[in-house]
């Protein structure tokens, strides 16, 4: 079964806390991989920049970053089907969102193996996290489709 949470950061203090948990993960039991290195080794900095470089546009309310976390929907965690279902879901994210967009993914090695993205929503230099989201009569987001078709190939 396939599940994905969203945690959205509208302040700097929850953009800092979550991008520390997912690039600075830190338990001896359950080792992390970096798939997406941050632009700068802080992904709080990279944060900032990429919001300094694009000169986004938003508002005190505005969605600033997204943690985007999908856990491993299989009950067998052979190693190379978790190997390419964590490059499928990278190429996947990298191509909706942009790779300027993510700021770190992170997968954790977990009783529940998952995948942290951290999404900046930039969409023509506004943050709209709303423009990822557009919802259909069954309420599931298009690009949720389009993971489930392409990567899960159900």
């Amino acid at each position: 079964m396939l599940t994905i949470k969203y945690n959205t950061m509208y302040n700097f203090s929850s953009i800092q806390n979550v991008l520390e948990h997912i690039h600075q993960f830190k338990d001896e039991d359950y080792p992390k991989e970096i798939l997406i290195k941050p632009s700068d080794n802080n992904t709080t900095m990279a944060w900032l920049n990429r919001i300094r470089k694009t000169k986004v546009k938003f508002k005190s309310n505005s969605i600033k970053l997204v943690d985007i976390v999908i856990y491993y929907p299989f009950h067998d965690t052979e190693q190379d089907k978790l190997n390419q279902w964590k490059e499928d879901s990278v190429n996947c994210f990298v191509y909706k969102f942009g790779r300027d967009n993510i700021m770190a993914a992170t997968y954790h090695s977990t009783t529940k193996p998952h995948i942290h993205f951290a999404v900046i929503p930039v969409v023509n230099n506004h943050l709209s996290w709303s423009y990822y989201t557009q919802r259909d009569t069954i309420r599931i987001p298009a690009w949720e489709y389009e993971y489930i078709n392409e990567i899960l190939q159900v």
